[in-house]
């Protein structure tokens, strides 16, 4: 958007939704300020000085690639995510009759039976409980060949990783001032969403690593783990 010409609020300072510090501007842009006739900065109030029925410079972005880009981002790529939607749908129907045998096969396997996948028609086979399958669900092959112990220290020392980044961005945030401002905080934000996934996934497969190492001390390793110990 930045290579074809967009400028944030139009390459305003307020106005179109952002609060002017003033109570009596509605925008203040390069080369127009718009004065309001009755003191507030309100959509309807009239500016005092210019044509009254002008367009706000700051919806105006000055480009027609960026108006473009906006199209195709809006209503393109909409179109053709409905298009892979529409494909799913006719390659897996969900009929009324489907989703009536789902839910079968879902209680079935909940209470601990076999079940076939309606959509596939091909039994549906589940992965022996124990604490080797455990493992390879919530680590990598690289993690397995690690210790319990350094295996520990290594999730125990991204937690605080993430939790120190989590801190540093929202002080970043906060100390942010001027026209930087607005891109530190939209960067900060999305630097805090990948967080909000990662802090939650390292803490649970943490959680996991402690309760089978607690359950491995009380019962001794499986077969199946002193298998893959000798291999490794």
């Amino acid at each position: 958007m930045s290579a074809v010409g967009f400028e944030n609020n139009g390459g305003c300072e307020c106005g179109c939704g952002v609060a002017c510090d003033e109570a009596y501007m509605r925008w203040k842009c390069p080369g127009d300020i718009g004065y309001s006739c009755d003191g507030q900065s309100t959509f309807d109030s009239p500016p005092l000085f210019g044509e009254v029925g002008r367009q706000a410079p700051c919806v105006d972005q000055g480009s027609d690639a960026v108006v473009w880009i906006i199209r195709a981002f809006l209503f393109a790529l909409s179109g053709v995510c409905l298009l892979l939607v529409c494909l799913g749908a006719k390659i897996y129907p969900i009929t009324k009759a489907a989703h009536s045998a789902i839910l079968d096969a879902t209680e079935s396997l909940a209470a601990g039976g076999e079940a076939t996948d309606p959509l596939t028609g091909k039994a549906v086979v589940r992965s022996a409980a124990s604490h080797a399958q455990l493992r390879r669900e919530h680590f990598s092959a690289r993690e397995l060949s690690l210790s319990s112990h350094w295996l520990k220290t290594q999730l125990s020392g991204r937690l605080l990783l993430w939790l120190g980044a989590f801190i540093a961005i929202l002080a970043g945030m906060a100390a942010s001032g001027g026209e930087a401002r607005q891109y530190i905080v939209a960067i900060g934000a999305i630097c805090c969403s990948a967080l909000f996934v990662l802090v939650p996934w390292d803490a649970a497969r943490l959680q996991v690593l402690l309760k089978m190492s607690r359950a491995e001390r009380a019962v001794g390793p499986s077969a199946e783990e002193k298998d893959n110990s000798a291999r490794s």
